[in-house]
């Protein structure tokens, strides 16, 4: 699962399009990319892959949500809910969001909320 999620966060780097670059998107390509990384931290720390503790990669998650559309608020708010449901249980367990498909559900909305504010980023994965 580390392997697929580092695969994703990779990727999504990796799609960046320079030709969005300073289109009116409602967020700047900074923030978007920060946001990114920020979800690609939150992710990682529920499989206990991230450098640092889940606690600390929901905090520099939910840090963002002042700077961000409120649009993007409740998407946050299921994020952060997933990653407390995932904390103490193994990726294997069925309870844990990635096993449930909590987490997938989750993400995919989360996806479909940021893609249009952040056009030159692939969130169709």
């Amino acid at each position: 699962m580390f392997q697929r999620l580092h695969i994703i966060a990779v990727g999504c780097l990796a799609t960046l399009s320079m030709n969005s670059v300073g289109a009116d998107t409602g967020m700047g390509e900074d923030k978007c990319m920060e946001l990114t990384l920020a979800k690609s931290n939150l992710d990682l720390a529920m499989v206990g892959k991230a450098p640092m503790e889940p606690a600390e990669a929901r905090s520099q998650f939910d840090a963002l949500r002042s700077e961000l559309p409120d649009a993007l608020d409740p998407h946050i708010t299921a994020m952060l809910d997933i990653s407390k449901a995932a904390e103490g249980l193994a990726l294997n367990d069925p309870q844990h969001p990635m096993s449930s498909g909590d987490f997938q559900e989750a993400d995919a909305a989360y996806r479909g909320a940021v893609g249009p504010l952040c056009p030159s980023f692939n969130m169709d994965y």
